[in-house]
């Protein structure tokens, strides 16, 4: 072998085993009695099993940097075990014995050590472990509850221990996103290691431009009246102008615009009522003219003006125009869509007959004289039968036996009166 003795002709010698002689051998010890005439030898063995210190390697079932309840199982081989005879292992922090040891993950931030002590005969080797601990992940964001105005854009933040951030709305992976608000929005970042994940969630509520209407965009009134305007609003607030009223409704008597405004803290709309204010209708009658005769020989037209409406006539018509021919009095309404009616009369007058009487209508004369008649005309105008006078009196020289006629006329008609003159022959 490789070893040395530390005597090799003695009786009792210690062996020492040489380097890297490992295994079973066998040392011989021979004895020779030199007694002539013989030589005796004598010639024994024995087996020597020589042993290594243990070389062990450690070995952990869940590696050795450790999720926060999780545990591992140490256990170790030995890549000599063949030449190592009987190990005994010790496990330290705490002590135990036995071939595994169970450990769990630190607490705190700081790694453990773990020792393993391995005895033979040939002594002791120690191997050490450390064992690390690993945090769960986490994530917290810039703020959890976010409010914008729409049509605006909004920031958020991500911090967290593992630097990987992945973001469902809108996805993204940095750890910072900006979000447009057109909506009121949910969303959450998680974010993970080996011992699992971590989330947060945020919503972002989106304030929208109000709305506000009026119940009467367009009012129409008559003179001394009034009208009640109600404004609906989603944010329930309102202002009026002019006269900065802060209710819903609006109590109006004058012309002109009304606009009511509501408000958020993001925007303003407003909303506007036209008031009109009408007169009360007006309506009078003319005439091309005023009288027509009796009988009906005539007409005039009347007309209406003033208001603008549906038109009635006591004489049965409903044109803005009436034909005449009638005297009497005539009445007539107009009727107007916003402030009720208004009504006129006109009266035509009759225009009389004529009429003429001869103060004497029949004479007796001579041959040769002369006989004045004379007419009383309402009218003012005579004309005589057979002569161009057209005064109240017709003188005539009579020569035979005459008859005539006198005439008056106005516009509606004529009358007329005859005379007779008789003459009486001479003897």
């Amino acid at each position: 072998g490789a070893g040395s003795f530390s005597s090799t002709s003695a009786l009792t010698t210690t062996y020492t085993p040489g380097v890297g002689e490992t295994g079973s051998i066998k040392l011989y010890c021979t004895v020779a009695n030199n007694c002539p005439p013989k030589l005796i030898v004598t010639k024994d063995s024995i087996i020597l099993n020589v042993l290594q210190l243990p070389v062990a390697t450690l070995n952990s079932s869940n590696g050795y940097s450790l999720c926060p309840s999780v545990s591992s199982v140490l256990s170790y081989s030995i890549s000599n075990s063949s030449v190592t005879g009987t190990v005994s292992p010790s496990w330290s922090s705490p002590v135990a014995m036995g071939p595994t040891y169970t450990v769990s993950a630190p607490t705190g931030t700081s790694a453990v050590t773990y020792s393993l002590s391995l005895t033979n005969a040939c002594g002791v080797v120690t191997e050490t472990v450390n064992v690390f601990p690993l945090a769960l992940p986490t994530v917290t964001l810039s703020a959890t509850t976010l409010t914008a105005c729409a049509g605006t854009t909004v920031s958020l933040t991500a911090t967290g221990n593992t630097g990987n951030y992945n973001w469902n709305n809108p996805v993204s992976s940095a750890s910072v996103i900006t979000i447009t608000a057109t909506s009121t929005t949910t969303g959450a970042v998680t974010s993970t290691n080996t011992c699992g994940s971590a989330n947060s969630n945020f919503t972002l509520t989106v304030i929208q431009t109000p709305s506000i209407s009026v119940s009467n965009s367009n009012v129409s009134l008559c003179t001394g009246q009034t009208e009640t305007i109600t404004a609906t609003s989603s944010e329930g607030n309102y202002e009026w102008q002019p006269g900065g009223d802060l209710t819903n409704t609006l109590v109006v008597n004058s012309a002109g615009i009304y606009t009511v405004t509501t408000s958020n803290v993001c925007f303003t709309t407003s909303a506007t009522s036209s008031v009109t204010i009408n007169s009360s209708p007006t309506l009078s009658i003319a005439s091309t003219s005023n009288s027509v005769c009796a009988g009906g020989q005539l007409t005039t037209t009347l007309s209406l003006t003033g208001s603008v409406g549906t038109y009635s006539w006591s004489s049965g018509g409903t044109a803005a125009t009436e034909t005449i021919s009638t005297p009497g009095i005539y009445t007539a309404t107009v009727t107007t869509s916003t402030c009720g009616s208004a009504t006129s009369s006109f009266t035509i007058d009759a225009i009389s007959n004529p009429s003429v009487t001869l103060i004497a209508s029949t004479f007796t004369a001579c041959p040769g004289n002369t006989i004045s008649i004379t007419a009383n005309s309402t009218e003012g105008n005579y004309n005589w039968s057979g002569s161009s006078n057209t005064t109240a009196t017709l003188v005539l020289t009579t020569s035979s036996t005459t008859t005539g006629i006198v005439t008056t006329t106005n516009i509606c008609t004529s009358a007329s009166d005859s005379f007779t003159i008789t003459v009486t022959p001479t003897p």
